[in-house]
């Protein structure tokens, strides 16, 4: 009677187990840190994997990389913008990187920066898709109180930036987010 009430508790563990397998992508990982131009984009968020991927409906590109080696109406000399939108379980949501000042390959500190033109500011964050408000909408905005960005390659006649980052990052609440193991090969779309 013991054994076939352990096979039966067995046969149900497996059973759901194999059920929520089917809601994570075990084989999921990490995009290696090359410098070839290659769109990808990764990092961990609290430890999770954020990777960008199709948006609902596919009306949103989930990866964007935009540089600025020329002064524009908007934008200084030398901006970087990155953005990543991911969509899986738990990390939902958008990473963002701003740059100003970066004309070659090397490691920058990041802080966010105050001022009059968003356009035209150093920012680093992660927006976190329904979890609370804040003055985004539906969802609440980490901006990095520590960071570091590290930019690998910077080719702007291949265009292709390359680099790491990593940074912390806290919300208008307080609380605060862990951003590792950051990792980019993107082509400049301008």
């Amino acid at each position: 009677m013991k054994h076939k009430l352990i096979l039966a508790l067995l046969v149900i563990i497996i059973t759901f187990s194999s059920s929520n397998c089917k809601k994570f992508n075990f084989g999921v990982k990490l995009p290696p840190i090359t410098q070839e131009g290659k769109n990808t984009f990764g990092c961990l968020v609290d430890g999770k994997i954020f990777i960008p991927g199709e948006t609902l409906f596919g009306n949103i590109r989930p990866l964007s990389c935009n540089y600025y080696s020329d002064s524009t109406d908007m934008f200084k000399e030398g901006s970087l913008f990155i953005q990543g939108i991911a969509v899986n379980e738990g990390v939902s949501g958008d990473i963002f990187i701003q740059k100003m000042n970066l004309f070659r390959p090397g490691k920058y500190q990041i802080i966010n920066d105050s001022c009059a033109n968003p356009h035209q500011c150093d920012i680093l964050g992660y927006y976190k898709k329904n979890e609370g408000t804040d003055y985004v909408g539906q969802g609440s905005t980490y901006l990095a109180i520590t960071g570091e960005l590290n930019i690998l390659r910077l080719d702007t006649i291949k265009k292709i930036v390359s680099g790491t980052f990593s940074f912390t990052a806290r919300n208008p609440a307080g609380r605060i987010r862990e951003i590792t193991n950051g990792r980019f090969d993107l082509k400049i779309e301008n």
